[in-house]
């Protein structure tokens, strides 16, 4: 439960704390989220890692939902 807990919070506010986070925080949060990161050009192609991906997955699909 908290394992949940924490990482529902992670993502709600993701957005705070990268914005005022420093180096070591965003880089931190960058790494326990993504993975794969690669520069095409003008480009940054990334996979999210689990249950990141997962999350991204069910907020895009309705059917779980009752």
């Amino acid at each position: 439960f908290a394992t949940v807990s924490h990482l529902l919070n992670l993502s709600k506010n993701s957005t705070e704390l990268f914005k005022y986070g420093n180096i070591e925080e965003k880089r931190t949060l960058i790494n326990t989220v993504l993975s794969n990161l690669q520069l095409d050009g003008d480009s940054l192609r990334w996979e999210l890692k689990r249950p990141f991906e997962t999350m991204v997955f069910c907020s895009n699909n309705s059917n779980w939902l009752r």
